[in-house]
């Protein structure tokens, strides 16, 4: 029999890129954004241990040390780095004040609603607002109290909406509204 050594290390990564990819798209804690470094560095104990425990006469004290060092410092760049990927990559369609959808997925979203209502025959009704004087609001009571109004506006919006519905932040103080699948009639209530 042949002595065969097959390598499994990238199997290592996966926790570390799940971890990354479902604490970047909620980290407002500051563990979240550090729980796929902190599993880096136990995945990089586990994997140097065991590695150890296989050939342990290769494997002496300071070798052990360096690559717990050295993998968890490639594990937790790895998580750092996916985690902002992932993060960028939801915030390339939302709003980072509003949390909710900017303007190029929203008028992406429309350009589907329209085709797909060419092809079903189907209504949508599509709502802009624009919030009158809130200039004056931001520039007497200051960019937090304008931030605070734009904030509340978004959660009103999106409480009073359904979940098929689109509720985007369109520029600086306009809003829009996609109903899928609604009439005039529906659009006004």
């Amino acid at each position: 029999m042949s002595d065969t050594h097959i390598s499994l290390d990238v199997l290592y990564c996966l926790p570390i890129i799940q971890a990354a990819r479902a604490k970047s798209l909620q980290s407002k804690r500051f563990f979240d954004s550090y729980l796929p470094v902190l599993i880096g560095t136990f995945v990089a104990v586990v994997w140097s241990l065991a590695e150890r425990q296989v050939q342990p006469e290769e494997f002496t004290l300071g070798v052990l040390v360096l690559n717990i060092f050295t993998r968890s410092l490639v594990f937790s760049i790895l998580g750092r780095v996916l985690a902002r990927l992932w993060k960028e990559r939801e915030y390339g369609k939302k709003d980072f004040l509003t949390n909710l959808t900017n303007r190029a997925q929203f008028l992406e979203q429309f350009s589907q609603e329209q085709l797909r209502s060419e092809r079903s025959r189907r209504p949508y009704s599509l709502l802009f607002i624009d919030i009158d004087r809130f200039k004056i609001l931001n520039d007497e009571g200051g960019h937090q109290v304008g931030d605070t109004a734009l904030h509340k506006i978004a959660e009103t919006l999106r409480a009073n909406s359904r979940k098929t519905d689109t509720v985007a932040r369109i520029g600086g103080d306009e809003f829009a509204l996609l109903f899928p699948e609604t009439n005039t009639r529906g659009g006004e209530l």
